[in-house]
Parts: C-alpha cells; structure tokens; sequence
C-alpha cells in the first residue's frame, strides 16, 4: 500500500546501518568486504543468484480519487499462486511526502527466487482471494 504522512512512522528516520555494520553490495570496492557472493558473512542471499537484466517501463501514473482507498492493479504483477494482484493507493494532494509499506512474509521478486522457495503464500487465505480476483 502506498500513502501519504506527515511525519515518518517511528523507525524509519535513520536507515542506515547501525553499530558499525556495514551492508556488502556485492562489490570489492564497497567498504563492506570483498564477498562478492553474497553469502551469509555480509547479510545477503546463501546461495547465488543469476544476474537477470532488465528496463523498467514506469507506465501511465495512477489515476484514482483524493483521500480514499482504492486498489490499483498492476500490470504483469502476480502472486505467487498465478493471481493478478496490484496495490492499494490513497493519493492525496494535502502532502509532498509518501509513504510506501509492503507488506512482508512470502515475497519473492524474480523467478529465480521463487524457485527458492522464499513464497509461502501460495493459496488463497480467504473468499476474497480467488483465481481470478485481483486481490491477492
């Protein structure tokens, strides 16, 4: 879900690494050590993963009422059980700021991940995510 806020929810002002952790990017110029498989020393995947090379097309914005919840579908965003799915948008124009929440657990973002096995939500959890629905 996307929306809009006038502070920062709690725990989101500073991002960065703590305690001196530093976030290994892959590369051996990064500070963050020369493990560039992203192995378990440096808080990335445990196993590789291929490269995959792709152009983002952001598409048309999303046209929908001020101040109100309504769900947007995405084009070629599916669930992990084949579902068209999409997110929930609430635009406003009281507020530069957004905020972006996504929902966690069962996410997977190529397909080389989910044949991982990082997706648990693979079936339907309530009538109102179906085949077929969009809301997944």
């Amino acid at each position: 879900m996307a929306g809009c806020c006038r502070h920062p929810p709690h725990g989101l002002r500073h991002t960065e690494a703590r305690s001196g952790a530093q976030i290994d990017s892959g590369t051996s110029t990064d500070g963050g050590g020369n493990n560039t498989d992203g192995g378990d020393v440096d808080g990335g995947y445990p196993f590789d993963l291929p490269a995959i090379d792709y152009t983002v097309n952001p598409g048309e914005p999303i046209v929908a009422p001020a101040e109100t919840w309504t769900f947007a579908p995405v084009a070629d965003a599916h669930c992990a059980n084949g579902t068209s799915t999409g997110m929930a948008v609430n635009l406003t124009d009281r507020s530069r700021r957004v905020l972006i929440f996504l929902a966690g657990e069962g996410a997977c973002w190529e397909a080389a991940a989910c044949a991982a096995g990082t997706a648990t939500h693979t079936r339907p959890t309530s009538p109102r995510c179906s085949p077929g629905r969009p809301r997944c």
